[in-house]
């Protein structure tokens, strides 16, 4: 099942996003300038389902996923 990120803190966030994408840790995948944004994982596969992408915008198709 995908799930978004509701962490209670940004660097959290962060490190999960390394942690699943298997990036060693570096400023690359910082939020883009101006925050207010979210990634999809799924936590079963253990993998990104799509990087930072902004919290008022459409999020992009995920096929057949089940967002919760």
């Amino acid at each position: 099942m995908m799930q978004r990120t509701s962490l209670s803190s940004a660097t959290e966030e962060w490190l999960l996003l390394f942690h699943l994408s298997r990036r060693k840790i570096s400023r690359e995948a910082d939020q883009p300038v101006g925050g207010g944004n979210y990634f999809a994982y799924d936590i079963g596969a253990q993998r990104i389902v799509h990087g930072w992408w902004p919290i008022d915008k459409p999020a992009p198709h995920l096929g057949h996923l089940i967002v919760s």
